[in-house]
């Protein structure tokens, strides 16, 4: 699970706000694939995703 493993982007992960206020973070390959690996089970479609937010039935009638 992402939350157990250390990003190399984020050495200090109590100051991580402070790495993602800065212009440009270069993010190592090993934490791009974290990433990818992680968020990829969590994708959906537009389509699929969209009746899950609860303003959508208001917006596509």
């Amino acid at each position: 699970m992402l939350r157990e493993q250390r990003m190399a982007a984020f050495p200090r992960p109590q100051a991580w706000s402070v790495y993602l206020r800065r212009a440009l973070l270069t993010l190592p390959a090993d934490d791009a694939e974290l990433l990818h690996r992680e968020s990829t089970p969590l994708m959906a479609a537009r389509e699929a995703a969209l009746p899950s937010y609860p303003w959508a039935s208001q917006t596509t009638q």
